[in-house]
């Protein structure tokens, strides 16, 4: 890239700053590290799938002691739940497989056309790949809230 020959000697030799999506990617890689620092367990213990302890909470006024106990415990349709978030979950990643193949997709259609819309593919690629990342890491972060 050439600089014009009327600028002065210090601007000729700057590099230029980094672009948008430079910015984005380095942004959303940032968020990934620290998602991911966050979401694995500091040790090797199993993350409980319920919680133990039983809540009680006294509200002023209220007549008796209010007991919370945060347990599928015998939950009307438990399992159907079970099968709709397990069916949300492959059809979250299933999305996420088709916006990668869709961005690389375009990445290449647009290289061997010479077109410079085939920088638009990787947002689909990058969006694709952190969406399965937060798909997969979903259940561990709400694990990690709830200790």
């Amino acid at each position: 890239m050439d600089r014009p020959p009327n600028l002065p000697e210090a601007q000729k030799t700057a590099r230029p700053r980094l672009g948008r999506r430079h910015r984005a990617l380095a942004g959303f890689i940032a968020t990934a590290t620290w998602t991911l620092a966050l979401a694995i367990p500091a040790s090797a213990e199993p993350i409980p799938t319920s919680i133990p302890t039983t809540t009680s909470t006294v509200v002023p006024g209220a007549p008796d002691e209010i007991k919370v106990d945060p347990t599928w415990g015998t939950a009307p349709g438990k399992d159907k739940v079970q099968m709709l978030l397990d069916f949300l979950s492959q059809a979250g990643l299933y999305c996420c497989l088709a916006a990668i193949i869709l961005g690389g997709a375009i990445m290449s259609l647009g290289k061997m056309i010479g077109s410079a819309q085939g920088n638009r593919g990787v947002p689909l690629v990058l969006g694709g790949g952190g969406g399965a990342i937060i798909v997969i890491l979903a259940p561990g972060i709400i694990n990690w809230l709830v200790k």
